[in-house]
């Protein structure tokens, strides 16, 4: 259950097949809210923030965002729920793409994804109004989204 961030390039030898995504916002095994930023060039480099379970039918406003210096925050209703700062400077970078990227909602698409803390599966249930900023918004402009 994930929001997947994922960039194709084109390879060396010409196969535009290759890759990767990184899964950044969805629910762990137990139901937990998670996000998550990969720092490193491996598989196991996540700065994670987990919050609890959203409820079950009812709508919840939710909003994660990403600083260097602040690391992994999650919102949910306008409130922070988790946070999660770097625990070094290594943690402080992001591996980003140097070309543009594709947002996937609900779904990986079956791609071979960095699973971090998040498991391989689809997002079940209603998303509205989805936002991508190229800031990290501060805490009084998450809550005024919110409302």
């Amino acid at each position: 259950a994930s929001l997947v961030f994922e960039q194709t390039y084109e390879a060396i030898d010409g196969d535009s097949a290759k890759g990767f995504c990184l899964p950044v916002l969805g629910q762990d095994e137990s139901g937990k809210l998670v996000a998550q930023v990969n720092y490193g060039s491996t598989a196991d480099t996540f700065l994670v923030a987990r919050a609890a379970a959203l409820p079950v039918d009812q709508w919840s406003h939710v909003a994660m965002s990403w600083a260097p210096k602040d690391g992994v925050k999650i919102y949910v209703n306008g409130a922070l729920a988790a946070h999660t700062p770097p625990a070094n400077a290594a943690q402080e970078q992001r591996e980003g793409p140097a070309t543009d990227v594709h947002l996937f909602f609900g779904g990986e698409r079956a791609g071979h994804c960095w699973r971090g803390a998040l498991p391989k599966g689809n997002w079940e249930g209603a998303i509205d109004e989805i936002r991508v900023h190229s800031y990290a918004l501060s805490s009084d402009e998450v809550s005024e989204l919110a409302r």
